[in-house]
């Protein structure tokens, strides 16, 4: 519905509203449709706000009843995104790709080319 803009709140004789009847038979056919869409885009987005605050309060009611549930999918995301690599266990550092040899140990300081050295240590 649309209100009457000549709506006035201590006119009694003025409903305030049109009807969508109204609006049909007053609005050119293609006017009447782009307001049409346009309440229909309206509906969309307010169902889309109900729909994503109600999930925002179920994540929050998951992240009070299992605190690390979001570190945990972070992890499980890390991994089908990037399977195989590592996280360094003394800094933290990662993820880390293995993509030559898996031991970081047997290849540090391993002389390359003349003037450089392979690093593996942590940041």
């Amino acid at each position: 519905r649309l209100l009457c803009p000549c709506r006035q709140p201590h006119h009694a004789a003025c409903s305030g509203l049109f009807s969508q009847q109204t609006m049909a038979a007053l609005l050119p056919a293609e006017l009447h449709q782009d307001y049409m869409d346009q309440q229909r885009e309206q509906i969309r987005a307010e169902e889309f706000a109900k729909a994503n605050n109600m999930l925002n309060q179920i994540a929050e009611r998951l992240q009070q009843a299992l605190p690390g549930i979001s570190q945990e999918m972070l992890e499980r995301q890390l991994r089908e995104a990037i399977p195989g690599a590592r996280q360094c266990g003394g800094c933290g550092f990662g993820p880390v790709e293995h993509y030559a040899c898996e031991n970081l140990t047997t290849h540090h300081q391993e002389r390359r080319a003349p003037g450089s050295r392979v690093n593996n240590a942590c940041p």
